[in-house]
């Protein structure tokens, strides 16, 4: 499924063989740019005449996060490899897998978890590709690979790491994760979902530091992207109003949705299923 991987964009053409040894020929890319905010910090890369932007960012108190906005939007989920590709100069070397995830339906395709984006900047920082890989409908018997390019990487890279020393560091000693699920299709509070909120509840008010309580909807990936993404919203409003109501100080709640994007469980079983259709509270203190 993933022996042969070829792409031709204006980032270059790589060509790769089953043996998953990089040949090069001519690879380009466009000047990363960095932003910085009181809050959040941000590197990103156009990735070609799409106008598709890849983007690393990390905000206060949290991890490296990691997304892909692409047009024109996907219309088809499927699985997807992330390898880091050596520099060219090393180019006998054989490519590295970086991780496993989802390319999802919709305009942000990729939305990468902690561990991998920390992988892959490092990667970029030491000079090599990092390669998406996914089955395209559209290609037969092959493998199509969007591109992100280490060139011009610098002096953004730099920036970029001033900013995020200049942010309150991620402490996994003051996170805390609940989650709340749903019934299919519904975006209503069921009763056990009720419970677990209410004992939520009780717990918050013995909490004396407090920051934040983020609260993201999600749904399994049956359906519309974008009647997932409506969904998702409901829900974590369901949620958000449910704390408001029992006294939740409304400066604390921070509420956002991402509808199939990051499942955590596998959408292949019922289980799994289920356990995506869910909203998580993240607890910061």
């Amino acid at each position: 499924m993933f022996a042969t991987l070829r792409r031709t964009a204006c980032l270059g053409l790589l060509l790769y063989s089953t043996s998953s040894t990089a040949q090069y020929a001519g690879m380009t890319g466009a000047v990363w740019l960095e932003k910085s905010e009181a809050d959040r910090c941000s590197i990103s890369q156009t990735l070609g005449p799409t106008g598709g932007t890849a983007t690393f960012h990390q905000r206060e108190g949290q991890r490296l996060g990691f997304f892909v906005d692409q047009h024109p939007l996907v219309s088809i989920s499927s699985d997807s490899r992330i390898y880091a590709a050596p520099p060219l100069w090393r180019h006998d070397q054989p490519l590295t897998l970086l991780g496993e995830t989802r390319r999802a339906r919709g305009n942000r395709p990729f939305q990468i978890p902690a561990e991998i984006a920390e992988r892959m900047l490092h990667s970029l920082s030491m000079g090599e590709a990092a390669l998406f890989s996914h089955l395209d409908p559209g290609l037969t018997n092959e493998v199509a690979t969007l591109t992100l390019s280490p060139a011009f990487l610098y002096p953004a890279l730099s920036e970029f790491r001033r900013c995020v020393q200049a942010l309150t560091p991620f402490n996994p000693d003051k996170l805390d994760l609940f989650e709340v699920r749903f019934a299919y299709g519904e975006a209503s509070l069921g009763r056990q979902a009720q419970d677990r909120l209410s004992r939520l509840i009780q717990r918050l008010e013995k909490e004396t530091d407090l920051t934040a309580l983020k609260i993201t909807g999600f749904t399994d990936n049956g359906g519309a992207v974008h009647e997932n993404l409506e969904m998702a919203r409901m829900r974590a409003l369901s949620v958000e109003n449910y704390l408001l109501a029992a006294g939740v100080d409304s400066r604390l709640l921070k509420r956002g949705y991402l509808g199939q994007a990051q499942p955590r469980y596998s959408n292949q079983s019922a289980a799994g299923r289920a356990g995506n259709r869910r909203v998580e509270i993240q607890i910061t203190r």
